[in-house]
């Protein structure tokens, strides 16, 4: 019995996330141009949740996102199960970088190591 009523408080927690999320985002966004920003007020709103482990946030993030992709009318509609595999990848760089901090690495120009004046 306690493992349906954590499959009903997941489907409740996803449904209305999902709508929040929507409402949050402008009107003009779709999937492709909202799914990082989809991907990032999932994130923030799951983070709140304090009884869940890391692995199930991740998971409840995804859950939520994919249930915004299918929500989503419009003329992406037909990319959905494209856009879907995505999701996770971005999750996980989303943590990464949280956990990491983010390093862009810059090629250094080659007359920096010759020429004093370069640098």
């Amino acid at each position: 019995m306690a493992s349906t009523n954590k499959t009903l408080y997941a489907k409740t927690i996803i449904e209305d996330t999902a709508q929040a999320v929507l409402r949050l985002v402008k009107k003009d966004e779709n999937v492709l141009t909202g799914l990082f920003k989809f991907v990032k007020y999932a994130m923030t709103h799951v983070e709140k949740i304090s009884n869940l482990n890391g692995v199930e946030k991740k998971e409840l993030v995804i859950d939520i996102v994919h249930r915004i992709i299918e929500i989503d009318d419009g003329p992406l509609d037909m990319f959905d199960e494209i856009f879907k595999p995505m999701v996770r990848g971005a999750v996980e760089e989303f943590v990464d970088i949280d956990k990491n901090g983010f390093k862009l690495k810059l090629k250094t120009n080659p007359c920096k190591k010759l020429f004093a004046c370069c640098r």
